[in-house]
């Protein structure tokens, strides 16, 4: 016979959970799985509803997190494009990583580039003026046509650089203004409209360098920041204090006033004139790098246009870092007055180019 499978043996839990259990146990057994199997709709309801009133709460978080992930990418995109079209925001990103990296060396590099960029875009604006002034002289009209769209395409790409202000720092230290004064003076461009006075004043300085030179003996400074102090406090005047404009055969009566304190009018321009020098502080000098000069004569005239975050016609007027604003009386801005007086900045700039002087660092 084949073999039968032995039949299973009662385990003594099964003998209790049958025959050897009450009625009243039975009952009770019966009562728990009743509630258990209630308990098992009721939770099951509930999750089903807490998953399905959070479903699309869920869905929402998943759409606005890859929004923003298509947003950034959009963002990244048009930024790029933007400084493609715009040379200033190009040169703003480069100064911000010529300024905030730890490494000299790294900062150096962004330097670097940016003096690039700036001669790039210098060279675009002379060409652009180039062009103008053939337009004005050309009679061929598809001539004219070629180049006012050489002209304009010009204009947009060096736009932004060459008439846009910019906001000059608040600050008066010159550890921390040197680094600006280095980089708007190695981008600066002198405006076509201020150029014959700029070489007029220069040849006036050259002819009386002699002048100035005695005065650079007595102080120790070189003679051609005394000769654009000189123009930029009295329009090279020789006949009136270098102090302020007012006549020689008195003591100043502007301020600073009373000066100079010692000797009796009528006073010589020389002798004026090293007084105004030591009071300004320039005889306290022995840096005459482009950034400690513009400082120095920043510092003699005021620190005001900062506060109002104008590029002072002090030093740039006459360039492209000046459009409007000017004190027109001690502690009186007004913010739509052009200066006429040229800036000391482009007076410097004009000695360079002219080879009258060597600033190399």
């Amino acid at each position: 016979m084949p073999n039968k499978e032995p039949e299973p043996k009662n385990t003594p839990e099964k003998a209790h959970s049958s025959a050897a259990m009450t009625p009243d146990e039975i009952y009770r057994l019966e009562s728990l799985k009743q509630r258990y199997s209630l308990l098992k709709v009721v939770f099951g309801t509930a999750m089903v509803g807490v998953v399905t009133a959070a479903l699309p709460f869920i869905i929402q978080i998943s759409k606005l997190s890859f929004d923003t992930e298509i947003s950034r990418r959009d963002f990244v995109s048009n930024y790029i494009n933007i400084l493609e079209r715009d040379p200033q925001a190009q040169i703003a990103l480069v100064e911000y990583f010529a300024h905030v990296l730890p490494e000299r060396s790294q900062r150096s590099l962004w330097v670097g580039y940016r003096d690039h960029l700036a001669v790039q875009y210098a060279k675009l604006d002379q060409k652009q003026r180039e062009l103008a002034k053939e337009l004005q002289t050309q009679t061929d009209s598809d001539k004219i046509r070629r180049l006012e769209d050489e002209v304009r395409r010009l204009q947009q790409q060096v736009r932004p650089i060459v008439t846009t202000t910019p906001v000059c720092s608040s600050s008066r230290r010159f550890d921390l203004l040197s680094a600006e004064y280095d980089t708007l003076f190695s981008t600066m461009t002198v405006s076509s409209s201020w150029q014959d006075l700029s070489n007029n004043f220069i040849d006036y300085m050259v002819a009386n360098k002699e002048r100035y030179a005695t005065v650079a003996k007595a102080t120790e400074i070189p003679w051609y920041v005394i000769a654009i102090f000189h123009v930029t406090e009295s329009s090279s005047n020789f006949s009136v204090h270098l102090h302020n404009g007012d006549p020689l055969n008195a003591r100043t009566v502007h301020s600073p006033k009373n000066r100079p304190p010692d000797g009796n009018p009528p006073f010589s321009w020389e002798e004026s004139a090293i007084d105004a020098l030591q009071y300004y502080g320039l005889t306290d000098n022995t840096d005459w790098s482009v950034a400690r000069i513009l400082f120095l004569m920043e510092s003699a005239n005021g620190f005001g246009y900062r506060t109002r975050q104008v590029c002072s016609p002090y030093i740039w007027s006459g360039s492209n870092y000046y459009t409007v604003g000017k004190f027109v009386a001690d502690g009186v801005f007004d913010g739509n007055v052009v200066s006429k007086q040229i800036g000391a900045a482009v007076l410097l700039r004009t000695l360079i180019d002219r080879g009258e002087i060597d600033l190399r660092r």
